[in-house]
């Protein structure tokens, strides 16, 4: 168990990594005691750790806060509804560049008229706008991403017809923009919300992961999609859950898959090394820089 002590030191630490000059304002009310002991509520009452605490805390006091009057004052005075909501919400990865070697991928291991794609674990589904609109993405990829970001080797836009994206707790835009603390990683996301709309091939529901293969939404995908190769995609989520619970998944996903002649891509890192790689139908076919996916490479 931490001491109290040692903790608010880590937590001071972790504040001083999220520095930036736009960022003034919000980071000094994150260093008072009356912030401290709250992070320090939700790390122990929420098993979360230091990062993400801290992170979700940021978010949830911009998402209630919405820049209106004294944000010390408002954080003492709502610190029971931050507390609830922080224990209960959770850090989202919500990276459109994601998508950008999923498209590789999908251009060269399949070839098929038609792909649909079903994401588990997709928060917004910024994963499948990509995918729905890569001609938009590359020719504006200024907007979206930095000036080192790798774009996908491909000579033309793989055919996918649908994306169906299922999440435990979707979240809205306002939380989405909230849990974005980098302010030019924030104005690439605002872009990317603005110009990017999904049209009637996207749908984004609420839903576990476990036992997706019985929902009725998969199973009209799948029925009335036919000949579309079928495609499930997990996306940096599987590594998250104990082993019990990642052999479950996987044996659905498996499953599901080899009834539907479709395939599996498992965006994934090894949490030991922190090496971050992808893999087709099980087999580990590219490298990635980080779980950004700013670069990657094949491996064959």
């Amino acid at each position: 168990m931490r001491n109290s002590t040692d903790l608010h030191e880590q937590i001071l630490k972790f504040i001083d990594t999220l520095f930036h000059p736009l960022l003034l304002y919000e980071i000094l009310q994150l260093k008072t005691n009356t912030s401290i002991n709250l992070i320090s509520r939700i790390i122990k009452e929420s098993n979360k750790e230091i990062s993400e605490a801290v992170l979700v805390f940021l978010a949830v006091v911009r998402y209630l806060w919405k820049n209106s009057g004294s944000l010390q004052e408002f954080i003492k005075n709502n610190s029971d509804l931050i507390l609830k909501m922080a224990i209960e919400k959770r850090a989202q990865a919500n990276l459109p560049a994601r998508a950008l070697p999923l498209l590789e991928i999908l251009d060269k291991n399949i070839k098929a008229p038609s792909i649909s794609v079903i994401e588990l674990g997709a928060s917004y589904g910024l994963i499948g706008q990509c995918l729905l609109s890569p001609q938009k993405i590359i020719e504006n990829k200024s907007s979206y991403f930095s000036r080192s970001q790798q774009m996908p080797d491909i000579q033309e836009p793989p055919p996918i017809d649908y994306y169906l994206g299922i999440e435990r707790s979707p979240p809205d835009k306002e939380w989405l923009l909230a849990l974005e603390w980098h302010p030019v990683l924030k104005k690439r996301l605002e872009n990317f919300l603005d110009e990017i709309i999904a049209d009637e091939r996207f749908k984004l529901i609420k839903g576990d992961a476990f036992g997706f293969s019985k929902l009725k939404t998969v199973k009209d995908l799948v029925s009335n999609t036919r000949p579309s190769r079928v495609v499930v995609l997990t996306s940096f989520m599987l590594y998250q859950y104990n082993p019990r619970k990642q052999k479950l998944l996987r044996d659905e996903i498996l499953e599901f898959t080899g009834v539907n002649s479709g395939h599996w891509i498992n965006q994934t890192l090894k949490v030991a090394s922190m090496e971050s790689f992808i893999e087709f139908d099980g087999e580990k076919v590219i490298a990635l820089s980080n779980n950004s996916c700013s670069s990657w490479k094949w491996l064959k």
